[in-house]
């Protein structure tokens, strides 16, 4: 009895390109934040020198701006002059922004200021990026698209976290990952710019007179 044949388009779903190309931007950003992620609390409280306690607050900081980012984010998406491409763009930017100020930073509020930065970029990241895949897939296939995009995060973060390592163990350049992470930004905000289209359809209301 023969096996039926596997073909390798079989083993990946037929999704939009522009999810595949969000997917691989995803990983690459994550990627970015992975150098960041673990490394950056050793950083400032053993090169720096900032207490841990402080450290703790300025990192806790960008959790207040992100909740707040959330719903300028999901306003902004689902608005005729922003939209989801030009809302995820904003974001990427800023976050780009905000690791380019961690990777100068030099006190208690320098770093304060680069997580509020950070939390802002993430807050209008996390609403537009979601909106963008679910337009671009159709019903029955979200979940393999969520599920293709969330496996490029992990993978990227996972990445990001033992190149990091690497890194600090070779050469101990920790403001060096900070660059890396705002390149990393500004790359996936010039792949969404060239690769991606405004999904964004405004819904039309038809009044009964």
């Amino acid at each position: 009895m023969s096996l039926p044949k596997l073909h390798l388009s079989q083993l990946f779903p037929n999704l939009d390109r522009q999810i595949l190309i969000l997917a691989m931007g995803r990983l690459l950003s994550q990627t970015g934040t992975g150098f960041t992620l673990f490394y950056a609390p050793i950083f400032f409280v053993n090169q720096v020198g900032l207490s841990t306690t402080s450290v703790g607050i300025a990192l806790s900081s960008a959790q207040i701006s992100g909740i707040i980012a959330r719903f300028f984010g999901g306003s902004f998406s689902d608005s005729q002059f922003f939209g989801r491409r030009i809302t995820l763009l904003l974001s990427l930017i800023i976050s780009a922004l905000a690791s380019i100020v961690m990777a100068i930073a030099n006190n208690f509020y320098i770093v304060a200021i680069g997580n509020l930065l950070l939390g802002l970029g993430t807050g209008l990241y996390w609403p537009a990026m979601e909106a963008i895949v679910a337009d671009l897939a159709v019903a029955t296939e979200r979940k393999e698209a969520y599920a293709v995009t969330r496996l490029a995060d992990n993978l990227g973060l996972q990445l990001g976290i033992i190149s990091g390592g690497i890194v600090v163990n070779s050469t101990g350049a920790y403001r060096a990952l900070f660059i890396v992470d705002s390149i990393s930004f500004f790359i996936f905000a010039g792949v969404i710019y060239l690769a991606v289209k405004e999904t964004y359809k405004p819904v039309k209301l038809k009044l009964k007179i």
